[in-house]
């Protein structure tokens, strides 16, 4: 169903750019961009990105990150932790603008991404012998495919936004919805089968799990362009 989803996302982009009879006529445009809340979601990292435009209403935006251990840290609202946690994520985008201008102005958009995150997570169990539980860490690996079709606004900061010399910095503010799948699953430990510990927090994000939800999205990101915004 993941790739599915990815696969009919990559069809239907490479469609939309290749109907877009305004595209010879438009000057290509490189913003680099930064979502700082990546810094404080369930798996904190660093997460930069490029926005490229392919013609006056579209255009492809690639982000990559890397969670070390130190950011974890830093997770906001998050239950559930291993002990040395490392996160990759790679999220790509294609955007339809409303008007022709892009980079700057309404759009559609639609997303795909790949999350994977791995770490051993200490668990007491109860060895019947020495009359004490004594910990065990068992490796646990999670990967999270997803998409979401999402609607958002990005401009340039300040009063010169619709001017004719507008800044080079731009905010871009989202939101969407869409489908994940999330798979958690933990390696078996000297013939123990990992449990997930009794009482232990229902939304713990690293427990065991293969399923398909619903996903949503909200965030806002900053960019800057490589050359003057064409109005």
């Amino acid at each position: 169903m993941s790739r599915l989803l990815l696969l009919s996302l990559l069809v239907f982009c490479v469609d939309a750019t290749a109907q877009d009879t305004v595209r010879a006529s438009t000057v290509r445009q490189l913003l680099l961009k930064w979502n700082p809340l990546t810094l404080f979601g369930t798996e904190s990292m660093l997460q930069p990105g490029f926005e490229y435009t392919l013609s006056s209403r579209t255009a492809i935006q690639v982000e990559a990150g890397y969670g070390p251990p130190f950011l974890d840290n830093l997770s906001a609202l998050k239950q559930g932790q291993l002990d040395e946690r490392q996160a990759w994520r790679v999220r790509s985008e294609f955007r339809y603008y409303r008007r022709p201008g892009a980079p700057s102005g309404r759009y559609w958009a639609l997303e795909g991404f790949i999350l994977t995150v791995n770490g051993p997570k200490s668990v007491f169990i109860s060895t019947f012998e020495g009359g004490h539980d004594e910990p065990i860490a068992f490796p646990i690996h999670k990967r999270v495919i997803g998409g979401h079709v999402k609607m958002g606004l990005q401009r340039a900061f300040g009063r010169r936004n619709k001017s004719a010399n507008p800044s080079r910095f731009l905010y871009d503010i989202y939101a969407g919805l869409g489908l994940r799948h999330e798979r958690v699953s933990a390696e078996t430990v000297s013939g123990i089968r990992y449990i997930h510990p009794i009482g232990g927090q229902f939304f713990d994000v690293y427990r065991p799990i293969n399923a398909l939800s619903l996903s949503a999205t909200l965030g806002i990101k900053v960019a800057y362009s490589f050359r003057k915004l064409q109005r």
